[in-house]
Formats: structure tokens, C-alpha cells, sequence
């Protein structure tokens, strides 16, 4: 066991060794958020998750970039954000919610 492992024991961090293993324990915050709030984005076949608590909506057509973030409520920000779909909270309801993945 190397120092790195020790340290994160002790402070109860998980190590992530891959991205395989980075992309299955996001999916799986998602997953468990989902499964305690009910139909939000985080469980819609239209959510396109970008980390464990934002994603873009795959249902919007593309927007400027400034509104893309609009929902998320930042007022300012200094990197440069491309058009795309709008980026939403996983906790977001609306009325375009569904699912058809099998978990």
C-alpha cells in the first residue's frame, strides 16, 4: 500500500484509479439521487450528465453559450462557453422527464 492510500484511508477519500472507474462511481451518484428524489434530470433519458451534479439537456435545441449556464444561476463567468444545449441541476423537474433506460 503506497503513502497516497494510506492518506485517503485516513481521511475517507476513495482513491480513483481509471476513467472506467471514475465514469462508474459518477454513475452510480447519479443513479442513487435519482432513486431518492424521483423524476428529475438526473434520471432522464434526455439528461447528458457532464459530472455527478450538472449535465445538458439533449431535448433543448442549442443555445448561446451565455444561456447555456442560465439555469444553473451563475451570473458571471470567465471561461468561454460555447453554444450547446442548455446545462441543467440534476435536481431540475420539467415537463419533458423521461425514462426508458433500465437502471
Amino acid at each position: 500500500m503506497d503513502s497516497s492510500d494510506v492518506s485517503a484511508r485516513r481521511m475517507g477519500m476513495r482513491v480513483v484509479r481509471s476513467k472506467q472507474e471514475k465514469i462508474d462511481s459518477t454513475r452510480k451518484c447519479i443513479k442513487q439521487f435519482y432513486e431518492d428524489n424521483g423524476p428529475c434530470c438526473a434520471g432522464c433519458d434526455h439528461w447528458d450528465p457532464l459530472g455527478a451534479s450538472v449535465g445538458e439537456c439533449t431535448k433543448t435545441a442549442p443555445v448561446a453559450g451565455t444561456d447555456r449556464i442560465s439555469m444553473l444561476g451563475w451570473d458571471n463567468c470567465t471561461m468561454r462557453i460555447d453554444s450547446g444545449h442548455i446545462v441543467t441541476p440534476r435536481e431540475h423537474k420539467c415537463g419533458e422527464f423521461i425514462e426508458t433506460e433500465n437502471w
